[in-house]
């Protein structure tokens, strides 16, 4: 029986017609980009040009759902992070195929989802071809190619708690997103304990006061109640929207100044500088603004992020550049506003959704899978920072809701505590071996 027919799908027909070329010798069927509908399988190879990371991820996605809706019934996804899984040729800031790739195996089961990486941009287009049939020929999901060497299975290093050694060197001043509520309040809180130190933290929420002449409780029902009541009592007629968000807003800022307090119990010193993290003036105006307060900025944390779950044959726009931007643009904005060469310590709150997929998550997945290879860049560019990339598993709180909670347990995997989670990255980013740099936490997800 003939092999199914396959087609090239890249932004670049010239690469398209080399490697169908390169893969016809070879005994392959091709067919061009234009007869996308029928075709069996087909190799995307948009994230091998650097070109804009959002729009060529997003192009991924929909490519990849139309095909499958036109009946392709293979993807072979090409990215390029060195065919090692570190970091390529635009330093990674493209390299969240896999987490995509994963996420479609486990959204399309019916499908075969396979994964290639390759140093393409130190490839000739025959060489890329070579390489690509070198990782078909495995016969596995994913798989890195990178010239003579053997081909490479990519794993993960399950983190546990490391050894307490004294610290070679005190960071003083930590620039945290997201770093006011959640659970990367409680890494921060973990940090102050052991280092003191002096913390900015970032966050979307403005510090709205309590309301007046309501009692404190950190139960969002019963603010609304009580809101809605006070509004009765004034004449007012409440309306739901509007006592939901007032509701929302007042337990953010009692969080935020809860934070700031346990920091300073802790032995830290702490401001809140409200600012949107995927902007990059806003976050070039925090950094200044901290600085002026407290000093050069030593430590660096990227904690933000938010989720907009949907199938990725749902998947808007929108959802998916609302994700992606709090990550990865909110990253580049942090990178750029300080002094990347007096940074001694770097950590990236991943996600374990990065290493296995997670149904509805295909954009949290790309995007924090990109984190992690930035992060193998940065460790390469600051050899005296200690970089850590954290593949958090599902914690007990944060963005877990009770429906992820339920989803977890089904597959068995057990929630974080949030107090041993904290001393984890702690631990970690303080006293772990340097060498390390992308972290998995928690347990391994079954497939």
């Amino acid at each position: 029986m003939p092999a199914p027919p396959v087609a090239v799908i890249s932004p670049d027909d010239i690469f398209s017609e080399t490697l169908s070329a390169r893969l016809e010798r070879a005994g392959c069927d091709t067919q061009g980009p234009a007869a996308i509908e029928g075709c069996a399988s087909a190799i995307l190879a948009g994230a091998l040009f650097e070109t804009d990371p959002l729009a060529t991820s997003w192009d991924l996605l929909e490519t990849a759902r139309n095909l499958r809706a036109g009946g392709t019934r293979e993807l072979v996804f090409l990215q390029d992070t060195g065919g090692c899984f570190r970091f390529g040729g635009d330093g990674g800031w493209c390299g969240g195929v896999a987490g995509l790739a994963r996420t479609a195996r486990r959204e399309w089961p019916d499908m075969v989802i396979r994964l290639i990486d390759i140093p393409a941009h130190a490839m000739t287009p025959d060489e890329i071809g070579k390489a690509v049939l070198a990782g078909l020929a495995c016969g596995v999901e994913e798989v890195g190619i990178c010239g003579e060497s053997d081909p490479l299975i990519p794993g993960h290093v399950r983190a546990s708690m490391p050894g307490k050694a004294r610290l070679a060197q005190e960071p003083g001043t930590w620039i945290v997103s997201g770093g006011a509520r959640g659970v990367t309040s409680d890494c921060v809180m973990a940090l102050a304990r052991r280092t003191g130190g002096r913390f900015a933290l970032l966050g979307r929420s403005g510090l709205a006061p309590w309301p007046e002449g309501l009692p404190q409780t950190d139960d969002l029902g019963e603010l609304r109640k009580k809101l809605a009541q006070a509004a009765l009592a004034h004449g007012e007629k409440p309306r739901p929207a509007e006592i939901d968000a007032a509701a929302r807003h007042a337990l953010a800022g009692r969080e935020i100044r809860d934070t700031l307090s346990a920091i300073e119990a802790a032995g830290g010193e702490a401001a809140y500088l409200p600012c949107d993290i995927a902007d990059p003036e806003a976050v070039a105006r925090a950094v200044r603004e901290a600085e002026a307060r407290f000093g050069s900025v030593t430590g660096l944390i990227h904690g933000a992020g938010v989720i907009a779950d949907r199938r990725m044959s749902d998947k808007t726009f929108g959802d998916f550049a609302k994700v992606y931007r709090t990550k990865i643009d909110g990253l580049r904005a942090l990178l750029s506003a300080v002094d990347t060469s007096k940074l001694t310590h770097i950590a990236l709150f991943s996600s374990a959704a990065a290493a296995f997929g997670n149904p509805g998550q295909g954009d949290y997945a790309l995007a924090n899978e990109a984190l992690n290879r930035v992060a193998h860049k940065l460790r390469a560019d600051l050899p005296g920072a200690r970089v850590k990339s954290f593949n958090w598993g599902p914690w007990d709180g944060g963005m877990v809701s009770e429906a992820h909670a339920r989803h977890f347990e089904a597959l068995g995997v057990a929630l974080i505590p949030r107090p041993a989670g904290a001393d984890l990255f702690a631990g970690h980013l303080l006293f772990g071996d340097p060498d390390e740099v992308e972290l998995l936490v928690g347990e391994p997800w079954p497939a």
